[in-house]
This record gives structure tokens, C-alpha cells and sequence, in this order.
């Protein structure tokens, strides 16, 4: 009889364990609705950045890839330059040639595209104790992802990197991001 207790004990204590491990599962996996800094914005005005430019990709073009990005998903903000909040895209991608990188020339070498692409969320934050007025930007969500490949198809590479923020942006407003 003694074993067969103990064996009761064990099936309680393990089927225990098992519903309070699946109540904290279920827990973590719940997210709020978003990001507490992405909460709220509805539009954001756009800003596109190169440091250095790229010959080929123009301001605009991106610009516009990055607003029809973001008109296509009902839940993403909607672009509008006169909004506060702003959606700062930075393109961080210069040209090396294999010889920078390998530190000695070889004939024949290459170029290739190195740098980011750094999607922020930026928007105007009130310090508390501090007078409504005097509200700072404040960076309140930033992605980046790194470019690496032939500078040849830096261009899509780009474009490719840019898409995949917009969507990490959406995921993190929605709460199903990281």
C-alpha cells in the first residue's frame, strides 16, 4: 500500500508541474499588444538616410519603397510628414574591395557592398516633472540588419534588408515580434 501512495504523490506532483508549467508557457508567450514605445503610433513621418550615398540607389526610390512598404500593411503606421513621430531609415553600406579587406593587393579583386540598414522608431517623449513643452526625440524602437555581399547587387540587397525591417516593424507593433 506504502508504494502505491507514493506512487500517487508522484502522478499528483508531476501532473502539478506539468499545469504550472504550462500556465507560465502560455504566460511568456503572451506579449502586450506591442512594444510599450510602439504603442499608439498610427503615423509616422518618413526620413531616409545614406551615409555615405550609394550610386546606385537614390533617396527617393527608397523612400518610396519604404511608404508602399508600409501603405500595403493596414498595421503598419501610415506614412505623414507633418507627424511627430518620425521612421528613420539609415543605409550604412559603402563599397570595400577585397583587397581593403584582405590588407594586400591580388589582381582581380572584387568590390563588395559592407555596412547596416537601421530601421528606428523615433518619437517625442516628456520627461517626467518636466513642462509638456519641452518633450525630446527619444529613439523608442531600432533594427538593423548587416549588408554583406558582391557590390554589385548591393542594390537588392538593400531593398531586401529594407523589406524585412518594415516587417519586423509590423511583427513588434503587433506584439508577434522578438
Amino acid at each position: 500500500m506504502r508504494g502505491a501512495g507514493s506512487l500517487r504523490l508522484a502522478l499528483l506532483l508531476a501532473i502539478g508541474l506539468a499545469l504550472l508549467l504550462s500556465v507560465v508557457a502560455a504566460g511568456a508567450a503572451r506579449v502586450d499588444a506591442a512594444w510599450p514605445g510602439l504603442r499608439g503610433v498610427k503615423r509616422v513621418a518618413v526620413e531616409v538616410i545614406f551615409a555615405p550615398d550609394h550610386p546606385m540607389l537614390a533617396p527617393e526610390v527608397v523612400e518610396k519603397r519604404l511608404e508602399d512598404a508600409l501603405l500595403g500593411n493596414a498595421a503598419a503606421p501610415k506614412p505623414d510628414p507633418r507627424s511627430a513621430d518620425r521612421l528613420r531609415l539609415v543605409v550604412s553600406v559603402r563599397q570595400v574591395t577585397t583587397n581593403d579587406l584582405r590588407g594586400y593587393y591580388l589582381p582581380m579583386s572584387g568590390a563588395y557592398g559592407v555596412g547596416t540598414v537601421r530601421l528606428a522608431v523615433e518619437r517625442q517623449m516628456i520627461v517626467p516633472g518636466a513642462p509638456p513643452a519641452s518633450a525630446v526625440p527619444a529613439i523608442v524602437w531600432q533594427v538593423e540588419r548587416q549588408a554583406l555581399g558582391p557590390w554589385r547587387r548591393s542594390r537588392e540587397q538593400i531593398m531586401a534588408l529594407i523589406d524585412d525591417l518594415v516587417a519586423t516593424l509590423i511583427d513588434d507593433m503587433q506584439g508577434e515580434g522578438s
